[in-house]
């Protein structure tokens, strides 16, 4: 390849390796001159030495699904000692040759190629949202799709309380394309508690693995070229590890398109790292993946706005300023109000019952007192 930023795509495979035994596998990235199509000689340009044993006896390292990309420093010792001629990216897998077949060799090939995608990430309700003031939090969303800027974040859900929805019917977009070597396709996702003067406070995050999503969306799209034909994709709670039919969690947008589902906990590292018992907020969240000439034939429009136009929340009446929205701010103090009975309805009840009887026993010892209980109250003795 007659490039400085040259592509291969191209897969070296070592088979009857022993570990512990030789373990050091060495790259080296060449100069090459061809005559005739045929390579006459070479030069060193750079090479890395990777430790085949620090990876295979990391367990941590073992259990990830998909390894972790690497960028590794080109080093020519004989002409400039210790100074980067540049980088290579790469990435090592180590598997039992007993379970070789088991683990198949992703067609590599296809990374030569390109598909100009759009992902799109609607977020319907939070719930179970620790409180961070008192007993509610201001809540929002941020979405960060790693390596492709700044997170987009959610308008503000105020005073949400632990056990009612935060209510969002907000999308989020991104344009990206699939294979990037500068991109996981990690999404790292957050909810926060507003504060007018002080830091926001994190209340739970989660970073979701999208690769796969992506690939699906692009091995389905592959050759495709009109938009009727193209496919996109969603996350499903069968891709959360949940057997749960994709139909049975679906929400609707204005136009009744349907889009599936998923609920994700979201942890905090001072609480805990089980999902299970350990989350600090739950997210409704739709992910749709589609190819760019696809979603320019099916527009959505960001945050609630059509096409495809998402329905407002339901939100009860927030606060707001009597001098500029006395209408909002009235129902605000009649919806508080209402709350106020409805969370102390049995004390209430209790009250009034008691009050009902002490009124009663008044009026009869009133009654008996004033002599009047022979003619109004026939069965009561007179004093």
């Amino acid at each position: 390849v007659k490039s400085l930023d040259p592509n291969f795509f191209w897969v070296a495979i070592f088979k009857d390796c022993q570990i512990p035994g030789p373990s050091q596998l060495r790259i080296e990235l060449r100069d090459g001159i061809f005559t005739g199509g045929f390579e006459n000689s070479s030069m060193l340009i750079g090479h890395t030495v990777v430790d085949l044993e620090d990876r295979w006896f990391c367990e941590q390292w073992k259990d990830e699904k998909y390894k972790p990309r690497e960028v590794r420093d080109l080093i020519n010792e004989d002409l400039l000692p210790g100074v980067s001629q540049g980088k290579l990216s790469l990435f090592i897998d180590v598997v039992d040759q007993n379970k070789a077949d088991e683990n198949p060799i992703e067609d590599i090939q296809v990374l030569g190629k390109t598909l100009h995608m759009e992902i799109r990430v609607i977020i319907w309700n939070t719930l179970d949202t620790a409180p961070k003031d008192s007993y509610t939090s201001d809540v929002y969303v941020s979405c960060e799709l790693l390596g492709s800027g700044q997170p987009k974040l959610t308008d503000v859900h105020g005073a949400v309380k632990m056990k009612a929805y935060g209510m969002f019917n907000y999308r989020l977009k991104w344009r990206c394309k699939f294979p990037d070597m500068n991109l996981e396709y990690l999404m790292r996702i957050g909810v926060w508690d507003q504060n007018l003067l002080t830091a926001h406070q994190s209340i739970g995050e989660g970073v979701l693995p999208l690769r796969k999503l992506f690939k699906d969306c692009f091995e389905r799209n592959q050759g495709k070229t009109s938009p009727d034909d193209m496919e996109y994709v969603f996350l499903t709670p069968r891709d959360m590890g949940l057997d749960v039919d994709a139909d049975s969690q679906v929400k609707v947008d204005e136009d009744n398109l349907k889009y599936p589902f998923i609920w994700y906990n979201l942890l905090h590292p001072n609480f805990g790292f089980n999902p299970a018992k350990d989350a600090q907020a739950k997210l409704q969240m739709s992910v749709q993946v589609m190819p760019r000439a696809k979603a320019r034939a099916a527009p959505a429009g960001s945050k609630r706005y059509g096409p495809s136009k998402l329905p407002e929340p339901g939100r009860p009446p927030q606060p707001a300023n009597p001098i500029f929205e006395p209408e909002k701010c009235k129902a605000y103090i009649v919806y508080s109000i209402g709350e106020m009975f409805s969370n102390c309805r049995t004390p209430c009840m209790c009250l009034c019952c008691i009050l009902c009887v002490v009124a009663i026993v008044g009026a009869l010892a009133g009654i008996q007192m004033s002599g009047l209980a022979p003619i109004l109250l026939p069965f009561m003795p007179a004093r």
